[in-house]
């Protein structure tokens, strides 16, 4: 994973929209971030400095937080920013674990202003 960039992941939004015809990627980059892609803006969100203890659940915290923040804002940096923090967050706990959305708050709160 050390040789993606951004114009490689760029490449790869671009060969996965001519196969599945959608309009925004949004990839999970492990301990690096996340990356989104539309028509319009593309970037890569470098995830923040967390004392993780456990990853089972981050994927699904992310896509869940993903869903839930592009459904309700249509905001594509948003929905990326926001989704990868509460993956972090919940790296931070040992095994499956809920969000708890007054820390998920607090962080957008702290990283995002």
């Amino acid at each position: 994973m050390d040789d993606l960039d951004k114009d490689s992941l760029k490449q790869i939004h671009q060969l996965l929209k001519e196969q599945l015809g959608h309009d925004i990627s949004f990839i999970t980059l492990s301990e690096k971030g996340v990356y989104f892609q539309n028509d319009k803006i593309g970037a890569i969100i470098p995830s923040h400095l967390r004392n993780i203890a456990d990853v089972s659940g981050a994927g699904d915290t992310v896509i869940a937080v993903a869903a839930l923040l592009y459904a309700t804002t249509g905001d594509v940096q948003l929905m990326a920013a926001v989704a990868n923090i509460a993956g972090g967050l919940v790296c931070e706990e040992v095994g499956t674990a809920a969000i708890n959305k007054e820390k998920l708050l607090h962080e957008c709160k702290l990283l995002l202003s």
